[in-house]
């Protein structure tokens, strides 16, 4: 399909009579030499990879991501899971690709940009984003808004060039998102769904195109009322504590995104956790996290069938960090500027981490770190068991350099 990079409002319109809508979207795109990586977060653009997304999808059409990833050197690439696989499925789009090689037959060879087969930490990404996503363990929005585009008046202002501005893309971090453009020259709009609201589209973001054909938005500041919008309209509850700015907790309550500190948190039944900074702790329905020593993110998801963590006899605790490979050289510790790309061996940064766990199995459970083809490395017992609870501590530079670690009721 054609179009499918470009963030502008001038290809809204382009894509406007097509079928479907295919979109491609990265954060920290490397430079076309592949000699230097953005090193900031996703979570502190408030997710700006998936506004990005989000913001070209058009009401009534099917929307595609055929392209996403959080590139590899980037220092924040455990973001990906959570942010891309929660957030599409809140927005209930109809199909979500990474890019590219989760799986070779072929011998891995280095962690490259964009071959992830080789890379723990996507795989730990795409692994949340099935349960995420696929699974759909993460409620859609019911209802939300929907921008209008008036493509003439567009044009007539000399706007073509913008993208959606932050101030109307961050909407889609508490509701439903999508786009119209209208036109004389444009079909009819699309019925509005059942607890979908028109807003008219203001202001616009300045769209940056790398040499490789890669666009993204560089977001301007974010303007008041947003929040007041939604609730006066029903589209967030009463009590939601977004205040618009730096915290949006979904209509649904199960996500929420604080920019600045970094952080997200999903919380359902079948998969609880977070992406934060150190030293940071979590009290989630079933899952709490008593200590973190690393960036990174630590979640738990049930797979045992359908059954919420407070049920399952088997879960899993993901636990990603970061990944380089051994021998890699940068120009200063902010790892920006490559100078040599290392070998095969994969080098993951160690942690440790405390968690308790909220099941009716808790004095059954039992951790064991697993290698990357499901493999027990080793038992670890709780530290105790009390109120219906089990609580483990992890050290992964001594119980097993892993990302995956398997709780299963003793029988």
């Amino acid at each position: 399909t054609n179009y499918n990079m470009a963030k502008s409002l001038h290809y809204s319109v382009v894509r406007s009579p097509m079928d479907f809508v295919a979109i491609n979207s990265y954060h920290a795109h490397p430079s076309a030499d592949r000699k230097a990586m953005n090193q900031s977060s996703s979570l502190f653009r408030f997710g700006g990879v998936f506004r990005d997304i989000i913001s070209t999808r058009l009401a009534g059409k099917p929307f595609i991501v055929t392209e996403h990833n959080h590139v590899f050197w980037n220092r924040y690439r455990y973001e990906q899971g959570l942010l891309i696989g929660a957030y599409a499925a809140f927005q209930d789009i109809d199909g979500l690709t990474v890019h590219a090689a989760p799986y070779s037959v072929s011998d891995p060879g280095t962690i490259r940009a964009f071959k992830l087969w080789n890379d723990p930490v996507n795989i730990a990404s795409e692994f949340l984003t099935f349960f995420a996503f696929v699974r759909g363990d993460v409620k859609p929005s019911q209802g939300g808004v929907r921008v209008m585009i008036d493509a003439d008046e567009m044009y007539r202002a000399g706007r073509a060039d913008a993208g959606l501005s932050l101030n109307q893309t961050r909407l889609a971090l508490m509701t439903g998102f999508s786009s119209e453009c209208s036109g004389k020259t444009l079909a009819p709009s699309a019925p509005l769904l059942p607890g979908e609201v028109h807003v008219k589209q203001s202001g616009g973001s300045t769209v940056t195109t790398s040499t490789s054909g890669f666009s993204a938005t560089a977001d301007l500041p974010p303007a008041d009322g947003a929040v007041t919008l939604l609730k006066r309209r029903n589209l967030l509850p009463s009590g939601n504590r977004s205040n618009g700015e730096t915290l949006f907790v979904s209509s649904t309550g199960e996500l929420t995104l604080d920019a600045p500190r970094r952080w997200l948190s999903v919380n359902t039944p079948r998969l609880q956790g977070i992406c934060s900074d150190p030293g940071r702790t979590a009290e989630l329905a079933d899952f709490r996290i008593l200590a973190m020593s690393t960036p990174g993110c630590l979640a738990a998801v049930s797979v045992d069938g359908m059954k919420p963590l407070r049920e399952a006899e088997r879960i899993v605790i993901v636990y990603s960090t970061n990944a380089l490979n051994n021998g890699m050289k940068f120009v200063s510790p902010d790892m920006t500027r490559l100078i040599r790309d290392g070998g095969a061996e994969t080098v993951l940064k160690t942690g440790r981490f405390t968690v308790s766990l909220r099941n009716r199995n808790a004095a059954k459970l039992r951790l064991y770190p697993l290698d990357l083809a499901g493999n027990r490395l080793a038992m670890i017992a709780p530290e105790k068991t009390a109120d219906g609870t089990a609580q483990f501590t992890v050290d992964t530079a001594k119980d097993g350099a892993s990302l995956f670690f398997e709780v299963a009721a003793e029988r």
